[in-house]
């Protein structure tokens, strides 16, 4: 029986398609992107292969490739190998030199080096912009390169405007990948300043079984859409245990954000009640600030 277990983060990214069976993590329909002109147009209407992860026996994390129009298996190769990194997939051993340079695999790491290593590179840019900080009436010589210097002058303008014209991307990517690598000491920074919900948290749990079983996710699917139909069903997390709730999610919703544009909607797995929303418009600031970290990540927003 397979098991939807992707092994990442956000996480993200990630297209799947999954059966409610009990051991279905995460489901996500193929993905089109509007045409942005006729030469375009054939790519986009070309039916996209539905992928899903899931936990194999041995412990691997395979990607399973299904037509969404027949049902047709089109493909079924290791995705992230628990056996080494030798054994990843070529984007999986990219994603994880990304997040935590391998030290996961190698050194059960949850990415806390990169996360420091973030730390360390954002104190620099600061003070970095702190030194620069130009005197009053200086400010045209401080963003700008001096004409006929010499190469040791050249070099240090280089250094200079290359790092006050990037500090802010910087501190952003570096701020929004702390968020992610140690994401409980991020969120109990954020709440000194806003509450986070427990649908920010990731805290919702299901009712009680009380005798029943878990419903299909297709009724998950229809409980959640009758309230927020809004978007593009983007992916859906199936329960991970007794107490799990279905979280569904749309995205392209650019009436209540034109970058973040996505709604998570919480739902029991055993009686179908949303149990809570994730978006910007139910969203203290604090939310609204996390939810904002992974399109600034990402690029997807002003990228």
């Amino acid at each position: 029986m397979l098991r939807c277990s992707p092994r990442r983060r956000r996480r993200k990214a990630k297209r799947h398609f999954c059966r409610s069976d009990a051991f279905a993590r995460r489901w996500r329909p193929p993905f089109r992107r509007t045409p942005r002109s006729a030469a375009s147009t054939r790519r986009a209407t070309r039916p996209a292969a539905t992928r899903f992860y899931y936990e194999a026996p041995d412990g691997d994390t395979r990607r399973l490739c299904i037509d969404p129009y027949t049902a047709k298996i089109l493909g079924d190769r290791v995705y992230w190998s628990k056996s080494g990194v030798t054994r990843h997939s070529f984007m999986s051993f990219l994603f994880q030199l990304h997040w935590s340079l391998l030290l996961y695999d190698l050194a059960g790491d949850p990415g806390v080096v990169v996360a420091i290593a973030a730390l360390l590179l954002m104190a620099s840019v600061a003070t970095g912009v702190y030194l620069w900080w130009p005197s009053p009436g200086k400010w045209l010589g401080a963003v700008t390169l001096k004409r006929h210097a010499s190469g040791e002058r050249l070099n240090y303008d280089l250094h200079k405007l290359g790092g006050i014209y990037t500090a802010l991307v910087l501190l952003a990517v570096l701020i929004s990948g702390v968020s992610m690598n140690l994401t409980t000491q991020f969120q109990w920074v954020v709440e000194l300043f806003s509450p986070l919900g427990a649908a920010q948290r990731g805290e919702l749990v299901s009712g009680a079984p009380a005798g029943r079983s878990r419903m299909p996710f297709e009724l998950a699917v229809s409980s959640a859409t009758r309230r927020y139909p809004e978007g593009r069903l983007a992916h859906i997390d199936f329960p991970k245990d007794a107490t799990g709730a279905y979280q569904l999610c749309r995205e392209d919703i650019e009436e209540i954000s034109r970058f973040i544009g996505q709604r998570c909607v919480f739902v029991d797995q055993y009686s179908g009640d949303i149990l809570g929303v994730r978006d910007p418009v139910h969203a203290t600031a604090g939310e609204v600030f996390m939810q904002w970290q992974w399109p600034l990540h990402s690029g997807r927003a002003f990228g």
